[in-house]
């Protein structure tokens, strides 16, 4: 089956938008601790590109590995937008959260890939509408002396919990036909160079460090304000829920795809979400260790003879 290579890049950039937008840091991060992280995951994730986004199909054990794998990260998803509501907006607001994820996911997986993909649009769509809100109610605000009046930590802060997509992104892009590992590069680096101008453009935007302890986005949208309306944090969060629905999409795409090869057990492996959920819940697992063992595990786990189509672009 060859996929559309526009719907799936843009489906994981929402993917990654919604990553981006909700992670909540540990500890303070300045602007420049927020782009060595940037950098570094995305340079990990073009390496991981290069050596696994060919052509060639999985073999049956690492099907089913990938596929517990993707289920895990449906947990996730549902549990960081579940941590991220009920943070800033309560426990009752989260358990609704649960609630909305539980019934997307069971209508996600009865929808066709076909139509699936063409959820891309309207969701890249609240991206670009939320970006645009952002710049709007902010450019104002920009000064370059923010940046410079900032402690630089020379050490390197790492969340291993910022991205968790480039899996389910390389088993969706090695059905998209030819140059599929140039354009995920491509995509790579697009979605990396975007995510560091909203840094800039966020510390650029706000003083002192008060707000340093949120994602750049959430920063923007704590300072933004109009005579009529003093914040729009509340706008924010709903758009978020868009970028969250593109996550959600994006691994039920790549769940799609290896059930073609896969088709033990119809859907009732969706079950295993809700263990998954509660374990994470419990201990927190380094998303980018996992990541790069299942990228071990795909470049050693290919067929030598089985191959996805390789339609011209």
């Amino acid at each position: 089956m060859k996929t559309d290579k526009t719907a799936i890049n843009l489906l994981f950039f929402s993917y990654a938008f919604f990553s981006f937008a909700i992670m909540i840091p540990k500890d303070k991060m300045t602007v420049y601790d927020w782009i060595k992280q940037l950098v570094l995951y995305g340079l990990i994730y073009i390496i991981i590109i290069l050596f696994t986004a060919d052509n060639k199909k999985f073999k049956p054990l690492t099907n089913l590995i990938l596929l517990i794998y993707i289920i895990s990260l449906i947990s996730r998803q549902a549990l960081k937008m579940w941590n991220y509501m009920k943070l800033y907006h309560g426990q009752t607001t989260a358990n609704s959260t649960v609630l909305v994820t539980i019934f997307t996911v069971i209508l996600l997986s009865y929808i066709k890939d076909s139509r699936l993909s063409q959820l891309y649009f309207p969701l890249s769509i609240s991206v670009a509408v939320l970006l645009f809100i952002v710049f709007i109610l902010n450019v104002d605000k920009i000064s370059s002396y923010n940046l410079y009046n900032q402690y630089q930590n020379n050490g390197l802060a790492l969340n291993v919990t910022l991205f968790d997509y480039i899996v389910p992104y390389v088993i969706a892009v090695k059905t998209t036909g030819a140059n599929a590992k140039k354009d995920a590069i491509y995509t790579l680096f697009f979605t990396t160079m975007t995510f560091i101008a909203i840094t800039l453009f966020a510390f650029m935007s706000v003083k002192g460090n008060i707000l340093y302890s949120l994602s750049p986005l959430q920063m923007l949208f704590q300072v933004s304000s109009t005579k009529l309306i003093r914040n729009f944090d509340a706008l924010f969060n709903y758009i978020v829920y868009f970028s969250y629905f593109g996550a959600l999409s994006s691994l039920i795409t790549s769940y799609g795809l290896l059930k073609e090869n896969f088709t033990f057990f119809n859907k009732g492996d969706l079950l295993l979400a809700v263990p998954f959920f509660i374990l994470f819940s419990k201990i927190e697992i380094p998303v980018l260790f996992i990541d790069l063992v299942m990228a071990i595990i795909m470049i050693f786990g290919r067929e030598r003879k089985g191959y996805y189509e390789k339609a011209t672009d």
